[in-house]
């Protein structure tokens, strides 16, 4: 059994907007400060899940 579901509605509406947007989100925490590339941001959230039931 097989799950994915696509989380980028749910975390915007959970008030997550700036990190979907090219050019309002902010990870300078985590880039290096000597990457100058500005353009990091979050396109899309898949959470899947799988589940493997073997009986014996």
């Amino acid at each position: 059994m097989e799950a994915a579901f696509e989380l980028n509605d749910v975390l915007i509406h959970l008030g997550m907007v700036n990190a979907f947007s090219d050019s309002k989100a902010d990870f300078t925490g985590i880039v290096s400060q000597q990457d100058d590339r500005n353009d990091l941001y979050i396109s899309k959230v898949i959470h899947k899940a799988f589940i493997d039931v073997n009986e014996q």
